[in-house]
């Protein structure tokens, strides 16, 4: 098995794990492909790559937090290459617990594990905003540049007019995204394989304005009451700059994220261990 390993810049207490990882790959066959960041680590490894995966790529470690693996999946694009995600993070919704490697090491290696397809958004504007990579596995985030007042936003589902709301901005979240910003905006827990979007305002200004649920089938149209303003659209974790005189349109991509879940994990244990859901005395 070809496995690349990426991350963003690691700290130095972490290195004996990640050689203790990699040592257990490599002492089942694998052959490891390092992504630049991994040169104060290991060195004299001659496999690296930066901007695009090796070729005969077969499955790719993501080292870190969530916000790596989103880091991962603008790297993997629409190759269809999964990804496991090993949390070196906080929270780690995506990312999986990184203290059994020679399991882990195993389970790759027999490829016992589950691929979990999860949906993404695609962005479509009229002047190519994210022409790179207009999707998001997360959500899409709208916000003013000057947070001192709120954003008018009309919001249309397939073409039919659902509210103008008032807020400090709005989010497009995908089933995996339920549990990121959307979540702390009041929006609902999804899970992965759940066939919606989540639309959810931020701090609205309207008590009766509260998030939506649609089908993922839908296109979301987002236009703006003010004209000639500048906002930011954030995929993820990356923002551009646009004017409020253009419409967006929110859908569905026409690709899937493939994410490894190994045995031991499931979304139902994430949810009540990292969230401390239903925590109670009684139970």
């Amino acid at each position: 098995m070809n496995i690349a390993l990426y991350s963003r810049k690691l700290e130095p207490k972490n290195n004996e794990i990640i050689r203790n990882l990699v040592e257990a790959l490599q002492n089942r066959g694998a052959t490891l492909f390092f992504h630049h960041h991994f040169s104060d680590i290991f060195p004299s490894e001659s496999t690296v790559f930066s901007e695009a995966l090796p070729p005969k790529t077969d499955l790719v470690l993501s080292l870190g937090g969530d916000g790596t693996v989103l880091e991962t999946a603008m790297l993997v694009k629409n190759s269809g290459i999964p990804v496991l995600g090993l949390n070196f993070g906080k929270m780690g919704f995506l990312a999986a617990q990184n203290d059994s490697f020679e399991e882990i090491a195993q389970a790759l290696v027999d490829q016992n594990f589950q691929l979990e397809s999860r949906s993404l958004i695609e962005l479509i504007t009229p002047n190519g905003l994210f022409q790179n990579h207009p999707f998001a596995l997360n959500d899409l985030t709208i916000l003013k540049k000057d947070r001192a007042s709120m954003i008018g936003v009309h919001v249309s589902v397939n073409g039919q007019r659902l509210s103008t709301i008032w807020a400090d901005g709005i989010i497009v979240a995908t089933p995996t995204g339920s549990t990121g910003y959307s979540l702390s905006c009041g929006g609902p827990i999804a899970f992965p394989d759940s066939p919606i979007f989540i639309i959810s305002p931020i701090a609205p200004h309207q008590l009766n304005v509260r998030p939506v649920v649609v089908p993922d089938h839908a296109v979301i149209e987002l236009s703006f009451k003010e004209k000639n303003i500048q906002f930011a659209a954030t995929l993820d974790s990356r923002t551009e700059w646009f004017d409020s005189n253009i419409t967006l349109k929110v859908k569905k991509a026409d690709f899937h994220f493939r994410l490894v879940r190994l045995p031991w994990e499931n979304f139902p244990e994430n949810i009540r261990k990292k969230l401390q859901w239903g925590i109670d005395i009684r139970n």
